[in-house]
């Protein structure tokens, strides 16, 4: 244990420069609220293998960090990534805790990290250095979900900081950690229509995620009811019912989900591996994405969205997977 509470106190940033989300004891999705309420709780080990991570995370994570935040962006002990602004995609393979470096582009990207198997679960940082910092650099993002990663760096981000430089630390838990990293431009017709009612196949890759889009026109807006809680419910499942690769579901109005715990809508594990969302609808947009949560082997999915109103069709012989809220 001391091991790795050293081995946090070199890789996280000091408390007072990096948010609680951000920090060794950062919030993490897991079907429950934000972990320092799980550490507060006064829940023992053993309660259940969801309290258990939390809680194995709070402490791997948890102890007050020492070193400035210069040290996750020394250029030197960086790996430099490439040349992003040219290529599409670029994809490096990693072991253990590291920093990538790159330089900024003119476009959004997406950098999505995918641990090889089920017992590894790599956490992203993204910090900005500038000329007028030297050899400093600022906390920006973070993305921390178990088992893949998945964050959006706006083009804004760096305008608005003057970065010269992004350093992206990868933090293990394991030092036997092995992940797959991909940074991929955001493509227009990357983005499937999803309507009401609709099963949507696809197959979730690791370090390409499916993105999706469900519009609440007007067939859906007369179904809502005025003051009503009406819900609209996002699912998403392995095709193989007897599969044991696991993929996630990312929901968020409006914008674009990431893994970071604001924003996407909370999920909840359901039967076979797969995940749901359920959230009282309102008229908007609706992003979805679809991440593999590990190993490097595809996984055939559904996805579908269902209204109150939505009739469900059943087929003998095949199984139907949904949701009641």
């Amino acid at each position: 244990m001391e091991g790795r509470e050293e081995a946090c106190r070199r890789n996280a940033v000091s408390m007072d420069a990096f948010s609680s989300s951000s920090s060794c004891s950062h919030r993490r999705r897991a079907y429950s609220s934000a972990s320092a309420r799980i550490a507060n709780s006064g829940l023992s080990p053993g309660v259940s293998w969801r309290s258990i991570h939390l809680l194995f995370a709070v402490v791997v994570f948890g102890g007050p960090a020492q070193q400035a935040l210069a040290s996750n962006c020394d250029r030197a002990s960086s790996s430099l990534v490439g040349d992003l602004e040219s290529n599409p995609k670029v994809v490096k393979a990693g072991k253990g805790s590291s920093v990538w470096r790159f330089s900024p582009i003119k476009e959004d990207f997406t950098i999505v990290v995918t641990p090889t198997n089920v017992t590894m679960d790599p956490d992203m940082r993204l910090f900005t250095a500038t000329s007028a910092d030297g050899d400093g650099c600022k906390p920006s993002l973070s993305s921390q979900e178990i088992g893949s990663d998945y964050m959006l760096v706006d083009s804004s981000l760096a305008k608005n900081s003057s970065a010269t430089w992004f350093f992206l630390m990868i933090a293990c838990r394991d030092v036997a950690c092995e992940y797959h990293l991909a940074f991929s431009k955001i493509q227009k017709d990357d983005w499937q229509e999803l309507k009401a009612g609709e099963d949507k196949s696809g197959i979730a890759y690791h370090g390409n995620p499916s993105h999706f889009v469900f519009e609440c026109d007007e067939e859906c807006r007369r179904g809502i009811t005025a003051g009503s809680n009406e819900r609209v419910t996002f699912s998403a499942w392995p095709r193989d019912a007897s599969s044991a690769e696991h993929i996630t579901l990312l929901v968020r109005k409006g914008s674009i989900p990431t893994t970071d715990s604001q924003q996407h809508l909370q999920a909840t594990r359901g039967w076979f591996s797969g995940e749901v969302v359920s959230t009282v609808i309102e008229p908007a947009t609706y992003y979805i994405t679809v991440l593999k949560r590990h190993s490097m082997t595809p996984i055939p999915f559904v996805l579908s969205v269902k209204l109150p109103q939505t009739l469900e069709k059943l087929q003998l012989g095949k199984p139907t997977f949904g949701s009641v809220a």
